[in-house]
């Protein structure tokens, strides 16, 4: 790409972060960016500047992984903008270049199929101001919007591995899958390898059909192992994050979990208009890129000669399906045969990949112009489609409240101005005709500005926590007032989240119960729900139940200080808590964590007779149960380690009110001991009679065998794009409709 394209890139990605900053509200006060991306990036910054890696969290949902937990983007490398430059300007910065990234890789994609570099440019920036990212980036999911970005330069290298199958592009494509995974999305890079493999397959799908057969299966074999070695190189990643989703609430797969969020008729109606007071679209399900590239797209579609409109139509159709959930059969079919679908919520996601492949036959549309009355026809009989769609959505759809003639009227004015753009485009060259010209060249973008600039105030007008959170700040108060905060450990705090989020205490260094996070630990999550009388498998698993917050007042094993009763408007400040960390003289064995949380809930003494699971409990040898009780008090606690000062009457079981997860070690006076989950949730180490010191250190499992795996990943990677294939007959360059 030219100097000065890399300074339109520049240009308009900064356009577009100024749409997202400038104009209110700001994706800073989205729900996904005030919720989980800036607590977590407040936390990820103030540890590494005090020198440490935030390993564990122990801030949110009773202590869990950090790092491990890729929604986190710890390994990421804009990461660190927000590290050294602040949150916001370092997102501010990240955001920039994410925007150059989508609009160099699709202008490559494009220009690497043949459009002309206007056409080209024209189709980068509708998918720059489309809604799956613009929408997306206001609601604050800024790792789903980064990942979305490299979707363009995914499917510009998997065509070019397709058709061309060198190791070097091997090697380029698995490297810019692996740093699309690294964005923290995996539903993103699991979308952008579905639609690289629909588009691969439709470019190689032509006779003779022998030959076609040999191409796609070395293609596919390529596309596969490509993907395989980029998430290889990211294993030191993968691996503690598979542990994470071992040790998570995510539910078993099901067919219920992964069609849940499917696309209904109204929200497919989202392809013909943006979202707005009329048009309540949520962010999550709105497909708008523009009534131009609508039409363009639909009437690519019958350019079935080009190898490229094949691959799109598959890619899009695949999106279709998948997005349609299970209100079609085709998806338990999918279900049950196409490797991921059953690990994700994703449907309604899936419609990206329709809403691109409409950008891309539309921008293949204008960029190879072809003239002729039968494309003409096409595009008035989509406009006549488009039209018929909205007025009867209008008429027979749309809730009565907010039925607007003046909303019609725009929409269908947006399809005429298309309609004729599109037709006076794609017409035959208007000779010495001046006007026409003009009216050519001016017609079509003049509506696709027009759109974008009347589509922008609806794509930020979106549900929003407010910037600033009050409440939280009287929490911080209370803490002080009471002298909560002189605490050793950080002090528990269980309130609504529409009061204080979930991940506040990331922020203000005291410590919710609860998080909002993709993958809660299931043996906390399971009982702070039974605990509360609430359903633990319920289908919204980002967020606890209501009756948690309720009811929180009522458990009596997370030494919780600081709660908000539903019947009074005053924050209650509980005077004596159960303990942090406690001596039990004696054991229970119990089958699993279930039942321990089952016999918690129904008033088992657990705080002196502590319910061990069975695999443990038979290791364990406690002797004589003592009168006294000794003590057991927190001296010391880290984001990674914590030690607490014992004097036990007898042998006993210290027990540590903190979230129990593999990883976690003990040692007194040196010697390694045992760490073992206790009362479903929490962690035991079995203590000698008398004084001892208990050290607690957390240390990431599975991060040396990750380690291994990245490295052996690179350097076959290192090999692969420094080799250079001997044979040169596998070259199947792109030319004109077909490929040769």
């Amino acid at each position: 790409m030219r100097a000065v394209e890399w300074g339109w890139a520049v240009a308009g990605s900064i356009l577009w972060t100024l749409a997202l900053v400038a104009i209110p509200p700001t994706p800073f006060a989205g729900l996904d960016f005030s919720r989980f991306c800036e607590p977590a990036m407040q936390l990820f910054r103030t540890s590494l500047l005090h020198g440490e890696m935030p390993w564990w969290n122990p801030y949110s949902s009773l202590g869990r992984p950090f790092v491990a937990d890729m929604q986190t983007a710890s390994f990421y490398p804009t990461t660190y903008l927000s590290v050294f430059l602040g949150i916001r300007a370092g997102w501010i910065v990240a955001t920039v270049a994410h925007g150059v990234l989508a609009l160099w890789g699709f202008t490559r994609l494009m220009r690497w199929i043949g459009v002309s570099r206007p056409a080209a440019w024209g189709g980068a920036v509708v998918f720059l101001f489309s809604a799956p990212l613009l929408a997306r980036m206001q609601a604050g999911q800024v790792p789903y919007v980064y990942a979305l970005c490299y979707l363009p330069l995914v499917l510009w290298l998997a065509g070019r591995l397709a058709t061309e199958p060198t190791r070097r592009h091997w090697a380029a494509l698995a490297l810019a899958w692996g740093v699309q995974f690294l964005c923290s999305h995996p539903q993103v890079s699991w979308l952008s390898a579905l639609g690289a493999g629909a588009f691969a397959t439709g470019l190689l799908l032509q006779p003779p059909w022998g030959a076609a057969l040999k191409s796609w299966l070395r293609a596919a074999f390529a596309l596969v192992t490509a993907c395989g070695a980029g998430l290889a190189l990211l294993g030191f990643i993968v691996v503690p994050f598979l542990e994470l989703i071992g040790q998570s609430n995510r539910a078993l797969p099901s067919l219920a979990f992964s069609s849940m969020f499917a696309m209904t008729a109204a929200h497919w109606m989202s392809l013909a208009a943006a979202p707005s007071s009329h048009f309540a679209i949520n962010w999550e399900y709105s497909l708008y890129a523009s009534v131009v590239a609508l039409i363009g797209g639909l009437v690519a579609l019958t350019r079935w000669r080009d190898p490229v409109v094949r691959g799109v139509v598959l890619m899009a159709t695949a999106g279709l399906v998948i997005a349609a959930g299970d209100a079609t059969p085709i998806f338990a079919v999918l279900f049950k045969t196409l490797p991921g679908l059953s690990d994700f919520r994703i449907p309604a996601r899936a419609g990206v990949l329709v809403m691109f492949g409409l950008i891309m036959g539309a921008t293949v549309l204008a960029g190879k112009n072809p003239p002729g009355q039968r494309v003409r026809g096409a595009v008035i009989s989509a406009g006549l489609l488009i039209a018929a769609a909205i007025s009867g959505f209008f008429i027979l759809r749309m809730p009565a409240g907010s039925r607007e003639v003046s909303w019609l009227v725009r929409q269908l004015i947006l399809v005429f101005a298309a309609t004729v753009g599109w037709w006076l485009w794609l017409g035959p060259a208007p000779g010495q005709d001046t006007a026409m010209i003009w009216m050519r060249r001016l017609v079509l973008p003049g509506t696709l500005v027009a759109e974008l600039c009347l589509a922008i105030p609806g794509l930020k007008h979106l549900p929003a926590l407010p910037a600033q959170f009050p409440v939280e700040q009287v929490v911080v108060a209370a803490i002080h007032a009471h002298g909560l905060d002189r605490q050793v450990a950080p002090v528990r705090v269980c309130l609504p989240p529409t009061l204080v989020r979930e991940n506040s205490g990331m922020i203000h260094r005291f410590a919710t119960i609860t998080g909002f996070e993709s993958l809660s630990l299931s043996r906390v999550w399971n009982y702070l729900h039974e605990a509360a009388g609430a359903k633990a498998n319920h289908p919204y698993n980002t967020s606890p139940a209501g009756e948690v917050y309720d009811r929180a007042g009522r458990f009596g094993s997370v030494n919780l200080r600081v709660t908000l009763p539903t019947d009074s408007g005053v924050l209650a400040i509980n005077p004596a808590p159960d303990p942090r960390a406690y001596l039990a003289a004696r054991i229970t064995p119990v089958a699993d964590a279930e039942s321990a949380v089952a016999r918690m809930v129904a008033g088992h003494p657990f705080h002196e007779d502590a319910l061990v699971e069975s695999p443990w409990a038979e290791r364990l040898t406690l002797g004589q149960p003592s009168a006294e009780k000794g003590t057991a008090i927190i001296t010391r606690f880290g984001m990674n380690s914590l030690e607490i000062t014992v004097d036990s009457p007898g042998a006993a079981l210290l027990v540590v009110a903190e979230a129990w997860y593999p990883g976690w070690h003990a040692s007194i006076a040196g010697q390694p001991v045992e760490c073992l989950p206790v009362n479903g949730w929490m962690r035991g180490v079995p203590v000698p009679a008398g004084p001892s010191i208990v050290q607690l250190r957390y240390a990431q499992d599975g991060l040396l065998p990750g380690i291994f795996v990245s490295l052996t990943a690179a350097l076959v990677m290192l090999w692969a794009a420094r080799s250079q294939p001997s044979d040169r007959s596998y070259h199947r360059p792109i030319d004109g409709n077909k490929i040769v």
